[in-house]
């Protein structure tokens, strides 16, 4: 014989169940389920130990230079010295996109020491070889001490199914000391 306490439990249990399964997707006709805030990224890279199988590159005349930090739960800084409109240093990584992706999702940073006026552009090159600007030089200069992470977010679903290669590439747009960007994640979403 079940006690009135157990079969309180098993009754709860199983009104519980459909409810959380409700709560984590259905929707009626009126309500179609939708994807919820932050879903689990198709792509990710945290940066937690290092640069997560991404590429560095420097420009062969001007200074840059890519290095990991263990800073912020991991960070890449990217430095550059005498922008004239071509990168200074870049990392870039050749992704097998799923033909669900739709968004990409970065946090980036200028330096945390100060003025230090920094660009950074952002490019896909698709399956074809064709360079695609995801964000043109987007300036930033904290001006203050810290890092200032700021996210942002672009839509790549027009390159869904596709083998494309990432490019994070930084530019000094002031020719002084603390040109550095720091890139906290890139995540790919659909």
């Amino acid at each position: 014989m079940i006690g009135s306490r157990k079969l309180f439990g098993l009754m709860l249990m199983v009104l519980t169940v459909p409810i959380q399964a409700c709560l984590v997707g259905c929707g009626g006709d009126d309500a179609p389920a939708g994807p919820s805030a932050r879903s689990t990224p198709l792509v990710e890279s945290q940066f937690e130990s290092g640069l997560d199988d991404w590429d560095a590159g420097t420009h062969a005349t001007l200074f840059g230079t890519v290095v990991w930090l263990d800073r912020e739960d991991g960070v890449v800084k990217l430095d550059a010295v005498g922008f004239d409109g071509t990168p200074n240093a870049w990392i870039s990584k050749e992704v097998d996109l799923p033909a669900s992706a739709k968004t990409l999702r970065t946090s980036t940073s200028a330096h945390d020491r100060g003025s230090g006026g920094t660009s950074l552009r952002i490019r896909i090159v698709d399956e074809a070889s064709t360079s695609h600007l995801i964000q043109d030089w987007d300036y930033m200069d904290t001006g203050s001490e810290g890092f200032d992470f700021t996210a942002q977010s672009f839509d790549i679903s027009a390159y869904a199914g596709q083998t494309v290669t990432i490019f994070f590439e930084i530019g000094d747009d002031d020719g002084g000391g603390n040109n550095q960007r720091y890139i906290d994640f890139v995540e790919i979403h659909d």
